[in-house]
Parts: C-alpha cells; structure tokens; sequence
C-alpha cells in the first residue's frame, strides 16, 4: 500500500491480503468512511496531489497506510512509519538510467520521547490486577468496570508543523481520476512516540481519578456527571433514571483499584457483599472517573466542536460495558470477582479455542536445532 498506487504497487499489495491491504475493495470503503469522519470531526485534511505540492516542505515522506483487522469490529487503519520511503526516481542530467531516492522513515528520523515510563507501566497491568485480587479479604466481592475512550488517539493533537511527518496516500476508489492525500492534525498509530505520548495522557487521567476519591473518601462527590446512571451495576439501581444523591455518612470500607491500559479505563471497587452502601461506592467511583477523563479529554461541549463525540465511547456506555459487573473481561482475561476459592480468573470459550488452535499450529512446525 502507498505511497504511489502503480499497478505494480496495486498488485503487489494485493497479496497482503483483503484483511490488511489497504488496496481490497472492502478496505478501500473503510478507509474512505473512516477518513470522511476524521475530515468532518477537524482530525485531518485531505487534499489533492496539486494542493499538497503547494503546501508541502520540499523534503516530504509519504508513508503507507495499511488495515489492521479487529475480532467483532471494524478494522482499524494504521501508517507503517517505519519503512523508508521512496521517492519517484528520476534520471540525473548526462545518465542514462533513472535513478531510485530513498529516504529513512519516520520513525528512524524520531527523537524518542523522553518520558517512556507509561507506556512500559503497561507491561504490569496484569500483574496488578492479579495482586488486588489476591490482597482483597476472601469475604468481600470485587465488582469490575471497564471505562472506554472515543477516537482516543485523535484526541492528541499533533504539533504546529508537524503535521507533514504523518502524511499518506488515501487509495484509489472506482471511478477516481486524481490522487488525495491526508494530512493529519491528530495523532496516528505507527508512530514510535504515539503510545508515550497518550498513556502519559490517559495516566495523567488516572492519576487524577486516584487523587479526587483520596479527596473525597469521607464527603463523597456532590457534583453528578451525566453518565454515572449508566455506570451502576443493574442490581445497584435502575440505569434508566439518574440515581438521587445519597447522605455520605460515615467513610466507607473498601479496597479500590484504578489502572488504564492505553484507553481502557479499569477500576476495581471490593467490599462486603451485603454492605448497603455498595450502590453509594459505585456512584462515588463513576463520577470521580468520568469527570477525571473529562478533565484530560474535554468533551465536545467543552471544545466548542459542532456535532463531535464525546470522549467516553457513549456507544459503549449504552450498551452496558461500563456498568460495574459481577465478571469483566480485561487484558483479554475475564476476572470473577466472587468470593474465597470463587475468586477466579477465565477466558472466554471463543478465545481459548483461538490460544489452543494458534498453540497446536506452533507445535506442529519442524523443530529446529541449535
């Protein structure tokens, strides 16, 4: 795929596969869907091959784009910024042959971000989740919450500039005659400092969830926020009507836990399960969460941005996933917050026939000696 479509080029991205080239006709509508909403939200700008050449700095790299198959979804486009880039050859004055000019990649040419340390942190997400299971009291429950971002990276804006380096080829429809390129004012997957750059973001938001229950362990939070009806577990209160502010009383008993992996928000609330303020511990840890992703990632009210999403996924949110629940899948694994030896962790059946197909094919494959 990218950055000039050939049929050469065509052809040869065609053996992708129609999962991951861009060049699949399938892909092609994604793309093109997919872009139209980033064009329409400010994300990017797409432009002609005449206008890019008036705007662009003479050094230019056009990168490939590329469509990264997803289980139950749409797939989800992503620059390879780490191929050189070639330029179209020419011939020098005097020679007889053309001549091919290659460039390093984009991710070659990056500085790395300095601060690595949320994205490593993701490495020990698993084992943190593990360990707050492990420490809770046998007699408590766990109820589980899984808080996703909208467009998460598009939130990142890219620097004033900058935009130039994430330049891409969108491919060809049917019927096209000219060629259109992307500029991108957002934040792209495939550049090496993107997962530094937004975990420090989505840490940031952590972090602040963390400090304002600290703050708030005896008063609660009076201040509602317009998801948290559709936070509650449905045992806990209808999610249909907003719940009604209830006395804080005296500080509550519980065992938290608040960890992010990227843009999944987790949280982890454990207490006795016949204690009446289960409902009121929920309520308190919804609203500290969202109004803490709201304060990262203002939503479009905030911004001013006509007609764009808010940055909880509310997709997500009317279907029930960030509703405390009795069993949550994260980092792929589905924990069971019941208690003593009913505290377990699983994977879905879909998923353990995946790992055992995937381990019986490695099997199968001629062993090699050193």
């Amino acid at each position: 795929c990218g950055p000039n479509w050939t049929p050469a080029v065509q052809q040869e991205a065609a053996k992708v596969g129609p999962h991951t080239s861009a060049l699949s006709p399938e892909n092609v509508e994604l793309i093109w869907d997919d872009i139209r909403y980033q064009e329409r939200d400010g994300f990017i700008r797409i432009v002609t091959e005449a206008e890019l050449g008036k705007l662009a700095p003479p050094n230019l790299k056009i990168s490939r784009v590329a469509v990264v198959p997803q289980s139950n979804r749409r797939g989800r486009i992503i620059l390879n910024l780490s191929a050189p880039v070639s330029l179209p050859s020419h011939r020098p004055q005097g020679k007889r042959r053309r001549v091919e000019t290659e460039h390093p990649s984009v991710n070659e040419t990056t500085v790395p971000a300095a601060d690595q340390s949320a994205a490593e942190a993701l490495g020990t997400a698993q084992n943190a989740i593990l360990r707050f299971m492990f420490e809770v009291d046998p007699t408590w429950e766990i109820d589980w919450q899984k808080v996703d971002l909208s467009d998460g990276f598009w939130r990142m804006i890219v620097e004033h500039g900058e935009t130039f380096n994430f330049v891409f080829q969108l491919p060809p429809r049917p019927g096209d005659t000219t060629k259109y390129y992307v500029i991108p004012a957002a934040l792209q997957m495939g550049w090496k400092n993107s997962p530094a750059y937004f975990c420090i973001a989505t840490e940031g938001a952590r972090e602040l969830n963390r400090r304002l229950l600290a703050l708030t362990l005896k008063t609660g939070i009076d201040t509602p926020h317009r998801h948290e009806a559709l936070c509650l577990s449905p045992t806990a209160a209808p999610t249909m009507n907003p719940p009604e502010p209830q006395p804080w009383g005296e500080p509550i008993s519980c065992t938290l836990f608040a960890r992010c992996f990227v843009d999944d928000f987790m949280n982890g609330l454990a207490g006795d399960p016949s204690r009446p303020s289960r409902r009121q511990q929920q309520l308190w840890f919804s609203r500290a969460t969202m109004h803490a992703i709201h304060a990262v990632f203002p939503p479009s009210d905030v911004t001013g941005r006509e007609g764009g999403k808010d940055s909880v996924s509310e997709k997500k949110l009317l279907k029930g996933d960030a509703q405390f629940k009795t069993a949550e899948e994260l980092l792929g694994f589905e924990f069971v917050r019941r208690t003593g030896r009913d505290r377990v962790v699983g994977m879905r059946d879909a998923k353990k026939l995946k790992y055992a197909a995937q381990i019986n094919q490695a099997l199968r494959q001629p062993r090699g000696f050193i």
